[in-house]
């Protein structure tokens, strides 16, 4: 409201000035005969005035947009997530808590961004290893989650999502569209909520370990609990591992 405000005083302010300088300019070309002018100094001046104004408005309008933008924007992002900020483990956590899911989180003093680095510290298989992968998509950023013993088949997660091509995001689309570096990637809790396809090879007993938003934890859940927890479509996206030997290794 007091922004509005603002806004509004400052139209009258500049309506004002370019009144006056238009005033001064018209007086001084077209005021009746035997009357005194403005001098040229002086209308200047008023014009110099004027636009300066002009120029302020515009400045301030500019920052009170981008920031109701940035409100907006936050709206926008039920997940908590923080524009412009890299989020982690808190805003994971927090995910999880909104949905009921008290948090079992495993932290860890190297580096578990890879599959098999994380079986190894949990001492479990490698399929029991959660990917979140991150895909861009005809309609915007798909999340795929895989078991860590197997690959995204960009084909298959073409035709569950019935678009003509799907592609790996890059690390900076990653960022920018979850929030979490490539190899930190949870299947929940990103800047904005994204549509989720869940491997059905991800192991349907047991329990299961994605990614906690760090690079050097994981968190632990069932396939099912996994599933209601991010709305997940269940279909087949993955191949075997040694098919993509040969080929540009994904993030995870």
């Amino acid at each position: 409201m007091k922004k509005n405000l603002f806004k509004v005083l400052l139209n009258l302010a500049i309506g004002v000035f370019v009144g006056i300088s238009a005033f001064g300019i018209l007086t001084r070309f077209f005021g009746e005969e035997g009357a005194a002018p403005l001098s040229a100094s002086t209308s200047i001046l008023l014009g110099v005035i004027a636009f300066g104004c002009m120029g302020i408005i515009v400045v301030l309008g500019g920052v009170i947009d981008r920031e109701e933008g940035k409100k907006a924007r936050k709206k926008d992002m039920p997940d908590g997530g923080k524009d412009g900020l890299v989020l982690g483990e808190k805003e994971l956590i927090s995910a999880l808590e909104e949905r009921g899911c008290e948090p079992v989180i495993s932290r860890f003093e190297r580096s578990t961004e890879t599959a098999r680095a994380a079986s190894e510290e949990l001492g479990v298989g490698v399929e029991r290893i959660v990917k979140s992968i991150v895909l861009s998509a005809a309609q915007g950023p798909v999340i795929a989650l895989l078991p860590g013993n197997r690959r995204v088949d960009l084909k298959k997660a073409a035709g569950v999502l019935g678009a003509g091509k799907v592609r790996l995001a890059d690390p900076e689309s990653v960022l920018e569209w979850t929030g979490y570096p490539v190899g930190a990637v949870p299947p929940l809790g990103h800047r904005k909520r994204l549509p989720v396809l869940m491997d059905g090879q991800i192991p349907a007993e047991g329990f299961i370990f994605p990614s906690a938003g760090e690079t050097t934890n994981v968190f632990k859940t069932t396939f099912q609990e996994l599933e209601r927890l991010t709305g997940a479509q269940v279909c087949g996206i993955s191949k075997e591992q040694e098919e993509g030997r040969k080929k540009k290794k994904d993030e995870g």
